[in-house]
């Protein structure tokens, strides 16, 4: 018996807003971005951290000079991913206290 758990393709974790989410909460306060390319025939792979840990505003979208389009697309992203830490809340509180695993 396999335990190891199935792995995300990496478009679906760009396309759905993982990636851009984790950017935004948490990598880019801190400096830091998760890159990942995509080459002309649609292939997804990781590209790296980006590191501009000196710079004390850390990264940014920009979010007031994008277009609508653009803007919309974001928006999309984080609904999607607010509604799966919605669902998953109840169940993550019950058994860890919170969503985010706390270290004793």
């Amino acid at each position: 018996m396999n335990n190891i758990p199935k792995l995300i393709e990496l478009k679906e974790f760009v396309e759905k807003g993982y990636l851009q989410e984790m950017n935004r909460r948490f990598l880019h306060p801190l400096g830091l971005a998760m890159a990942f390319q995509t080459t002309p025939d649609g292939e997804s792979f990781f590209y790296g951290i980006f590191d501009v840990r000196q710079d004390p505003e850390g990264f940014v979208y920009n979010f007031q000079n994008m277009g609508e389009k653009e803007l919309e697309e974001v928006r999309k992203k984080q609904v999607h991913i607010n509604i799966e830490w919605s669902e998953r809340l109840p169940h993550r509180k019950t058994i860890l206290g919170s969503i985010v695993e706390d270290i004793p």
